[in-house]
């Protein structure tokens, strides 16, 4: 993966130096060279592959275990929403935890109630 980014890498760079040489050397030129424009497309394109490829789901820590979740799937998120939820709920949160937890819905008295009977 990185791999492809080195290599797409070096071949953009190399088509941006063999423009400013050959307008360097031909000043009234009219156009980049066709080969020039071709090594940057090839170039473009490798560091495009590189970076799909280096698309994938990292593992998690858990919220109410101690373990770390890997993913069943190694690329992005699965799409159908019972996998996904299920990637979710192994975490050990709801589907609404996010609305759960905000600042604005967050019950203080509960959570201080909470940490009380945990510090006993």
């Amino acid at each position: 993966m990185n791999f492809l980014y080195l290599i797409g890498g070096l071949l953009v760079l190399h088509a941006g130096y063999s423009s400013y040489e050959h307008h360097q050397i031909l000043k009234h030129a009219s156009g980049i060279p066709r080969d020039i424009i071709g090594e940057l497309f090839v170039g473009l394109i490798i560091i495009n592959f590189g970076a799909f490829q280096s698309i994938a789901n990292s593992s998690r820590y858990g919220l109410t275990h101690d373990k770390i979740v890997t993913s069943s799937k190694p690329f992005l998120r699965p799409i159908e929403m019972s996998e996904a939820m299920q990637s979710v709920n192994s975490l050990g949160i709801t589907e609404f935890e996010e609305y759960d937890s905000r600042i604005d819905f967050l019950d203080v008295v509960e959570k201080r109630r909470q940490h009380r009977e945990w510090a006993k």
